[in-house]
């Protein structure tokens, strides 16, 4: 089980993921979950492309591998981003088939983020179908996975509270990195069983020399769940105003790290 989360920003790209890895007995619906144990999400590659994945772990690695295998043979950054990411889907699709896996019946979805010189680009490539999907400024942000339910309605949420308006560009990186640790932190706190901490979080952005990815470090993404941490209290000394249980005004939200 896997809660997946990508945001398009207008100054970069990012991908978050949980860190639980449930084994099952079978493949599909009919599988019996075993065991939980911690796994690696989010693969950087090559400093410049990050690739997350939902569905089986044995297609993640193989498509991992072809999306390094396109990256070094070909002029990546050059080209169109939907070039890119047809080219890719292909290639995975044929990877895929080479043990009999039919197109439609893929257990296998992805978000891909990477840059050309048409700018930052956040591209879902579909559970199943495997049909690359690309997110742009009026639908900026991506969820996968079996926490996709629980994801899916806090960033409408958050981007009805944050960006109401519906010809408002996306958020910065900054924004977007707190939102999807509050996500993520919503989807660990509330789902039955097969999402967990810590949070994992991989960011693509310019350097100053170019386009870089890098996975944030641990005390990165704290100072974000201390953020998160502030806001929802805010939010429950708002409550207890509204409850008359405290005449005092609710505290300052706190800036973002």
């Amino acid at each position: 089980m896997t809660a997946i989360v990508g945001v398009l920003c207008r100054d970069g790209v990012l991908i978050g993921s949980d860190s639980a890895s449930t084994s099952t007995t079978a493949s599909g619906q009919m599988g019996i979950r075993t065991i939980e144990t911690p796994a690696k999400k989010i693969t950087v590659i090559d400093d410049r492309i990050i690739v997350s994945g939902t569905g089986e772990a044995g297609l993640h690695q193989r498509f991992c591998h072809e999306v390094d295998k396109f990256q070094q043979q070909s002029n990546f950054s050059a080209m169109h981003p939907i070039e890119a990411a047809t080219q890719l889907a292909r290639n995975a699709i044929i990877q895929f088939g080479q043990t009999g896996i039919q197109l439609g019946q893929i257990g296998y979805g992805a978000l891909v983020a990477f840059h050309t010189q048409a700018g930052f680009n956040l591209c879902e490539f579909a559970l199943n179908s495997f049909q690359p999907e690309f997110k742009s400024s009026d639908r900026w942000f991506a969820a996968m996975g079996s926490g996709q339910l629980l994801t899916d309605p806090f960033l409408g949420f958050l981007r009805k509270i944050f960006w109401p308006s519906s010809n408002q560009y996306a958020p910065s990186t900054k924004e977007g990195i707190f939102f999807t640790v509050w996500t993520l932190l919503h989807a660990i706190d509330v789902n039955p069983g097969g999402i967990n901490a810590p949070i994992q979080l991989a960011v693509l952005t310019n350097d100053g020399t170019g386009a870089r990815a890098r996975i944030l470090e641990y005390s990165e993404i704290a100072e974000h769940t201390t953020s998160v941490t502030a806001v929802e209290e805010y939010l429950k000394d708002y409550s207890r105003k509204l409850s008359g249980e405290v005449q005092s005004d609710a505290p300052s939200v706190p800036n973002l790290p």
